[in-house]
């Protein structure tokens, strides 16, 4: 069951789902701030789930000492709409149900496998819990073969190896700007690594920064950075043929 919500106050949606024994519920919305979704699975540790909750609390405080609608007034000619919303969505593994990939900043929880020099079984455990076929068992001792070009780093191979030959490498979120649906819709762009829940922060803020430095006429952040992205190849190459 899902339920969606948003505040009159301008320009958001913060809509969260709950773990709950057959279904998702709708937590209240506790601050007034440009949207922002989160997911808790129902079979998500309750460590995930602490933690996923205190990063959505941190970005909706860093969201919400910022005037966003003030911003959009002077930017937006007429009246503002859904459309002009700034959105975040944070999940806490990579099925992503809260959608962070089509919103302008998405959080997506991280957990990376890395062989740990315990010597493999051979069980073959992991490669049976690994959805994305993304190890592969060499003979009994020879450690996992891990495609980090397939693996989403859900870490269920790490919970799932009985003897320790998976551990957890680097942890924490992988972030994704720009995405975006409506007329000419896009996934959000991937940023290199995952982050710390510091640094996430840190993330956002500059995204906020270059939003309201850059942003013209209510348009997405998704559409800014590639207008923005246009403008310096065009600027690039009449420097090019200026030059030669």
């Amino acid at each position: 069951m899902r339920r969606r919500s948003g505040a009159q106050n301008g320009y958001f949606r913060n809509t969260s789902r709950l773990a709950g024994s057959d279904f998702c519920r709708e937590r209240p919305l506790r601050s007034r701030i440009p949207g922002g979704d989160v997911l808790w699975g129902r079979r998500m540790r309750k460590t995930g789930q602490r933690k996923a909750e205190r990063l959505v609390e941190e970005v909706e405080k860093l969201l919400s000492g910022r005037d966003f609608v003030g911003f959009l007034k002077t930017r937006v000619n007429g009246p503002l709409k859904i459309h002009h919303e700034f959105r975040f969505s944070v999940s806490d593994c990579p099925n992503a149900c809260s959608r962070p990939q089509i919103v302008d900043i998405g959080i997506i929880g991280a957990r990376r496998p890395a062989i740990s020099g315990v010597p493999c079984t051979g069980c073959g455990a992991c490669v049976a819990v690994c959805r994305e076929e993304a190890i592969g068992l060499g003979g009994e001792g020879d450690a996992p073969e891990i495609d980090m070009d397939k693996c989403v780093q859900c870490g269920k191979c790490i919970d799932s190896c009985p003897s320790g030959a998976l551990e957890q490498g680097s942890h924490g979120w992988r972030v994704l700007v720009g995405g975006k649906l409506g007329r000419h819709p896009q996934l959000g762009a991937e940023l290199e690594g995952i982050y710390s829940g510091e640094e996430v922060l840190a993330k956002v803020g500059r995204c906020v920064d270059l939003y309201f430095e850059y942003s013209e006429g209510g348009e997405r952040f998704g559409a800014m950075l590639n207008r923005i992205a246009a403008l310096r190849y065009r600027r690039k190459g009449t420097n090019t043929e200026s030059s030669s």
